[in-house]
């Protein structure tokens, strides 16, 4: 009888710790706070350094290269209405995940807008491409985004400048690349219209100022009048 006792009253304690163990668990799961993703941005030419947070092992990258300068227009020979200038190429957009550690340092670098030509006036200039947005790193690589380029001079009439391509990788997984598009050539009859700029690569970021990437527009003739500048880039970081 002394030890059916035991038993018997053995069994409520088993179930009670176990009841409790189990709410602890529970407790432990549903309290446990998320992660809220962080976002960098940088829209500001120029080269940055970012350290990688304790506790992050990838970061998503977004990178948007600058657009290239449009043309001025000009005329080849004296006495002729001038022709429109080209417009200036976009920039690429180049996205991934790249993994990092804790104490890495990231440098990143915004592409400036390429400067506008003015070759129509005395001692004017031809146009200058959108600079590369980078990111770089020890070991794993990183990730460009190619600036859209300048425009091609010929006799009668300015070439639109090629979308940013080359220079467009990311070393990571979930890669994305979209070049970007290739500027409008100047008119060289009619209203003799300066070409539309080329767009950046699709997937700029929201967190990027509008018309990031975009290249200048051409000037217009029959007058001589110069370009635009290309638009900045803009590198974006996720964690």
């Amino acid at each position: 009888m002394r030890a059916a006792a035991i038993l018997t009253g053995a069994r409520p304690l088993t179930r009670i710790t176990t009841a409790a163990v189990g709410c602890a668990l529970v407790t432990a799961i549903t309290s446990a706070p998320a992660h809220a993703a962080t976002t960098q941005a940088y829209t500001t030419p120029g080269t940055y350094t970012f350290a990688v947070p304790n506790g992050v092992s990838q970061i998503k990258v977004v990178l948007t290269g600058a657009g290239g300068g449009g043309d001025g227009s000009f005329s080849s020979q004296q006495g002729v209405p001038a022709a429109g200038g080209g417009g200036g190429g976009g920039g690429a957009t180049s996205t991934c995940a790249l993994p990092v550690r804790p104490g890495d340092t990231l440098t990143v670098t915004v592409g400036a807008g390429g400067a506008a030509g003015s070759r129509g006036v005395p001692g004017g200039r031809d146009s200058r491409d959108g600079g590369n947005s980078t990111i770089s790193y020890t070991g794993a690589g990183g990730a460009s985004a190619e600036g859209g380029h300048r425009t091609l001079p010929h006799d009668s009439y300015s070439e639109g400048g090629a979308g940013g391509f080359a220079q467009t990788w990311c070393a990571g997984t979930d890669a994305a690349l979209n070049f970007g598009q290739k500027g409008a050539d100047g008119e060289n009859i009619g209203a003799r219209a300066g070409g539309r700029p080329g767009m950046p690569g699709a997937g700029v970021h929201s967190a990027c100022p509008r018309g990031t990437g975009v290249g200048g527009y051409g000037g217009s003739g029959p007058e001589r009048n110069p370009g635009l500048p290309g638009q900045n880039g803009c590198v974006v970081l996720t964690y």
